[in-house]
């Protein structure tokens, strides 16, 4: 998959690979959960996130590093990973 950079609208499609920060705010469509990442905080080695479903409910995870350079985490219809994740930024790929 490309990096998109900052492009969050590439997420539209439910398939990309952005740079993200803490306060960044990603949406995917319905057809793919239809859901609302915020990201909260970004440390060395993890990455805490809010997501809001499309049915409105709303919670916080927090995703570590494998020791591969990835954090994984995911709902229903989707996968999310976490790549290069250092302090203040990380690379968030969804897949749906």
């Amino acid at each position: 998959m490309p990096d998109e950079g900052r492009n969050f609208g590439s997420c539209k499609d439910g398939k990309c690979r952005v740079h993200v920060k803490p306060g960044d705010r990603i949406t995917t469509p319905v057809e793919v959960g239809g859901t609302t990442l915020r990201i909260k905080a970004i440390e060395p080695g993890s990455v805490t996130f809010e997501q809001t479903g499309f049915g409105g409910g709303t919670f916080t995870a927090t995703v570590f590093d494998t020791g591969s350079g990835t954090g994984l985490g995911g709902g229903d219809r989707y996968s999310i990973g976490f790549f290069e994740i250092s302090e203040g930024q990380a690379i968030l790929q969804i897949d749906a």
